[in-house]
């Protein structure tokens, strides 16, 4: 939304959303704030990169060590994504 919002598009659709990830952690002067931290990126870039690979392995056993280390990702993201959302917003609001 926040990219639909105070952007265009993206040129490449194969591509998508890790340039949308990456474009999130960019602070664009005179538009919006970065909506996402370092930190962030690399977790929702690591759980993108899952995603991919669980969605198109149809004859690949999930290893469980790797998904338990996606799930801390994920849990360690929820509170670091919340506090960016927050930053940005406050941002926008100018406080």
């Amino acid at each position: 939304m926040v990219a639909g919002f105070f952007e265009n598009h993206m040129d490449d659709k194969t591509r998508y959303h890790a340039q949308l990830l990456k474009r999130m952690t960019l602070s664009v002067e005179g538009m919006r704030p970065a909506l996402l931290s370092d930190k962030a990126w690399v977790l929702l870039d690591r759980l993108r990169a899952f995603r991919h690979v669980f969605r198109h392995a149809y004859a690949y056993e999930l290893d469980v060590r790797k998904v338990r280390l996606v799930l801390e990702d994920a849990m360690a993201l929820k509170e670091i994504y919340f506090k960016d959302g927050q930053a940005f917003l406050h941002c926008l609001k100018g406080e």
